[in-house]
């Protein structure tokens, strides 16, 4: 079982989630997709299984919509490939039902630790995820035809500015990530590698290779990475949802604005 992945896109939600089918028992799932809330629809439609494109279970897919090449607005489904290399992937789909084979890219030499995360911006489609083998979080953008990342294979972007020290931008797990048009900020989030699983917060402007505006370390824990949402309303500040550590296991809601900070634009 995996997280699913949402999107909006041609005034319908979308919904892509890892299947359970765990063909041949390699313990993968295969991605599907279906619009789960349209105009006077209440059930899924326009179901798509891709078969054949896997990824390892228990990591979820992820969402975006962007221009392609300023040629009209796309939905992008990024995943970690079921290869050796857990290579990240890509397709795209110019009406969200159609996902033709050649409307696909692999990224020889990005390897994600989980599953990545995705967000759209007029230019560029943003991925950021946990490379495997290294534990680092790289932020990074393409065009959606585009096979290139920056710095080239292997190298990605760091998010951080400078050497980190020990378990400073490290995950065990897949982070998340918003864009915010009205400002033209990034959020990014996640949980640090250490035993105290403090949860961070990061964002960029200016573009997605200058360094962070801020950096700040929360006082709340998590296992897994924050979700991030920016509101449409003319508000600035993000939200930020996610699993806490307590036994219940509850499902923590807050603004961001309002919630305590071990220290912000630090190291650490």
């Amino acid at each position: 079982m995996a997280r699913p992945a949402l999107a909006f896109f041609n005034n319908a939600l979308y919904i892509a989630w890892t299947g359970t089918d765990n063909p041949g028992g390699s313990g993968v799932g295969t991605l599907s997709i279906a619009k789960c809330l349209e105009p006077g629809v209440t059930n899924f439609t326009a179901k798509k299984v891709l078969w054949g494109e896997t990824t390892p279970s228990p990591f979820g897919p992820a969402l975006a919509v962007s221009e392609e090449g300023g040629g009209g607005n796309v939905l992008v489904l990024l995943w970690t490939g079921s290869n050796g290399e857990r290579t990240l992937s890509k397709r795209w789909s110019s009406d969200g039902v159609t996902w033709p084979d050649k409307d696909k890219l692999i990224y020889w030499g990005f390897g994600s630790l989980d599953g990545p995360a995705a967000a759209g911006t007029r230019a560029e489609l943003l991925m950021a995820f946990t490379a495997a083998g290294q534990n680092r979080l790289l932020l990074c953008y393409s065009n959606i035809t585009g096979g290139t990342l920056p710095g080239g294979p292997g190298s990605g972007f760091h998010i951080y500015n400078g050497d980190p020290p020990p378990g400073v931008d490290n995950s065990y797990w897949g982070p998340s990530l918003a864009f915010d048009p009205t400002v033209g900020n990034t959020y990014l989030g996640y949980t640090s590698s250490g035993p105290a699983q403090n949860m961070y917060l990061l964002s960029q402007g200016g573009g997605v290779l200058s360094a962070p505006s801020f950096r700040d370390k929360l006082v709340d824990t998590s296992p897994f990475a924050p979700a991030v949402c920016t509101p449409n309303n003319g508000s600035t500040t993000p939200f930020l949802a996610w699993l806490a550590t307590n036994g219940a296991h509850n499902i923590v809601f807050a603004d961001y604005d309002s919630m305590p900070k071990v220290y912000v634009n630090g190291n650490g």
